[in-house]
């Protein structure tokens, strides 16, 4: 098939054995793997390829391999919900903490960049605090999207939250002055807001 070409040819003899039946899991799997991979990457056609690829998860939805496929096949086609799909099914099958964490992100970066679905971003953000409430990453992602949403509520929480967290006295300052501007501003807070200049002035008199 490859010499010739004879791909259409190829993929027939094998669906052919597949609707047959009276063949094992695996090798039913390495079959639907087969077609699939040649409808994508000969035939360009995208749908029979996730078909197949789909039938091939269905064998076992908690292949690695099969998710890996079609994580590549929706990327390639832009099929961004799709890919979501992928991408949750990755995180629940992850043990690792930080396979977990990464896949988050990279959700979140597609609700946000691509699909530009705030909420979701927000969201899936969110689900990166929910495994790690430290994670100063997730924290300033979420603080650049509740500035650009104007939700200034969770955005004086989320500061706070930075506090906590942040050791080093250049950093701490901006997010004082940052809260205390939020507070007078956005918040009508006017003694929280005099307060948190004082913290400011307690660390740098000179500010």
């Amino acid at each position: 098939a490859a010499h010739l070409g004879c791909w259409s040819q190829f993929v027939a003899l094998y669906e052919e054995a597949i609707e047959k039946g009276g063949l094992d899991s695996l090798l039913t799997r390495e079959l639907l793997m087969r077609v699939a991979v040649v409808y994508d990457e000969h035939l360009n056609n995208s749908e029979k390829a996730v078909e197949f690829f789909r039938r091939a998860q269905a064998i076992d939805p908690e292949d690695i391999v099969v998710l890996e496929a079609l994580e590549k096949l929706y990327q390639g086609h832009q099929q961004w919900n799709e890919l979501l799909e992928v991408f949750r099914k990755k995180v629940e099958l992850a043990s690792d903490p930080q396979v977990r964490e990464g896949m988050f992100f990279r959700m979140a970066k597609l609700w946000e960049e691509v699909l530009g679905n705030y909420e979701q971003a927000i969201n899936t953000y969110k689900e990166v605090l929910a495994q790690d409430d430290s994670n100063l990453e997730a924290l300033r992602s979420l603080d650049r999207l509740y500035v650009q949403q104007k939700m200034w509520t969770d955005l004086s929480e989320n500061l706070q939250r930075q506090l906590v967290l942040t050791q080093e006295q250049a950093d701490t300052v901006p997010l004082l002055v940052r809260l205390a501007a939020l507070r007078e501003t956005e918040l009508n807070e006017m003694a929280a807001s005099v307060d948190t200049y004082r913290q400011v002035l307690e660390i740098d008199a000179a500010n």
